[in-house]
């Protein structure tokens, strides 16, 4: 079986790269016919037929297949996040997925950091998105983008504007290069904490009066 799975992908890449998106789409088709568990073959036709072919409902369908298959294929699920993520109809199987993969692997700060961004904003589970910004900042604490990001969602959603500061004033320090980081912060004092920035505060507007 492995034999014939690798023979039908490489003739399916070498289809590929000559330009025959068809005859690869057709090579794995026949290939996934006669052997319906290949995930090989069906993970190559779902590639091809999102990226050459345009197809979306043709690539999920493929991984769909991949996952009725073995449950436990993780790149097919990540697949399919990336590209049912995009559209908020697809939000609670989404979650789902991310769920099943952040319970897999607890320790990866980058997929946490995404369900976060996810819930965010596809979701708008502000506080199951500031739970997960708080775990991927644990695991990762020196990520100045996963303190950004939760900064983000304390000020805008959350409105815990000395939480967001404190985050964002964190991600400064490891990453004082960070434009990002220093807009974010400048609106936020300005906003907010008017009263602490340099000659802004009773005294200063004292002073600045006409003699």
């Amino acid at each position: 079986m492995a034999d014939m799975s690798r023979k039908a992908t490489e003739k399916a890449k070498r289809q590929r790269s000559s330009g025959n998106g068809a005859g690869a789409v057709a090579t794995l088709r026949e290939r996934i016919s006669e052997e319906p568990t290949d995930n090989a073959a069906r993970m190559l036709l779902a590639d091809i037929l999102f990226n050459d072919m345009r197809d979306e409902g043709g690539g999920v369908e493929q991984l769909d297949a991949i996952l009725r298959n073995d449950p436990g294929h993780d790149d097919a699920r990540k697949a399919l996040i990336t590209v049912l993520k995009k559209k908020r109809r697809h939000a609670e199987e989404v979650a789902c997925h991310y769920q099943i993969l952040v319970d897999r692997y607890p320790d990866d700060d980058a997929l946490i950091n995404s369900y976060a961004i996810f819930c965010k904003y596809q979701l708008t589970e502000f506080d199951k998105a500031a739970e997960l910004y708080e775990r991927a900042i644990d695991l990762a604490p020196n990520n100045p983008d996963y303190r950004i990001n939760y900064s983000i969602l304390l000020v805008k959603d959350l409105k815990d504007y000395a939480k967001g500061r404190v985050q964002i004033e964190r991600a400064i320090e490891l990453d004082p290069s960070n434009t990002e980081a220093r807009r974010a912060h400048e609106k936020l004092m300005k906003r907010k904490f008017r009263d602490e920035l340099p000659g802004t505060g009773f005294l200063g507007r004292f002073r600045r009066k006409p003699r």
